[in-house]
């Protein structure tokens, strides 16, 4: 999945270019980084968890935006922001991540390689777009998530581990830029109505 600076810079590029459309920017950006911030991503991504296919197939199954639109019917700017973090993941998984890659890699070294590939540019993202963090609350969450996950990534691959790198810097900032044009009230209705 995109990281979280990934799920920032975006929902502020789209904050920017969109906000005739955003009342509340707080909840917004609250919403593009709270699917991730917990242990049941099943529960928040609203796709599959299984582990079987091929690593395709299993990614692409693990985001259900039409279930997701389904069970949270109003139309708040906490659940715009919380869509928008499913269609970066899903866009992340379809149209980012090569096909080549996802056939060749398994489970262990895609987490290894998305974390690694994540963590390279997210000073520079931080940076870049002048992300910061809409409440105290989220960034307090995020912190605590993050040196869980750390803790994580050092007993599973040691203090200096490294992995394959996924994207360049020009890559992810076009998807940003890409993912941040969506309009995502036509995109909600073509959901609901495909």
């Amino acid at each position: 999945m995109a990281g979280i600076f990934i799920h920032l810079a975006t929902s502020k590029r789209y904050i920017e270019k969109h906000s005739d459309t955003i009342a509340d920017p707080v909840a917004f950006m609250d919403g593009a980084v709270l699917p991730d911030l917990t242990d049941n991503k099943e529960h928040t991504h609203y796709g599959s968890r299984k582990e079987v296919g091929d690593m395709a197939t299993r990614m692409r199954e693990k985001i259900d935006l039409r279930k997701f639109l389904q069970m949270n019917p109003d139309d708040t700017d906490l659940n715009r922001g919380k869509f928008l973090h499913l269609y970066i993941d899903q866009e992340y998984y379809n149209s980012f991540l090569t096909k080549e890659y996802l056939d060749r890699v398994d489970m262990l070294n895609f987490i290894k390689d998305n974390v690694y590939s994540n963590a390279r540019f997210d000073k520079y993202v931080e940076e870049h777009y002048n992300v910061t963090f809409a409440s105290t609350s989220i960034k307090d969450r995020l912190d605590s998530w993050y040196a869980g996950l750390q803790k994580l990534d050092t007993s599973r691959w040691g203090t200096n581990w490294s992995g394959e790198i996924l994207f360049s810097k020009e890559e992810m900032n076009a998807f940003i830029e890409r993912i941040s044009d969506v309009d995502l009230v036509k995109l909600r209705t073509e959901i609901m109505e495909g």
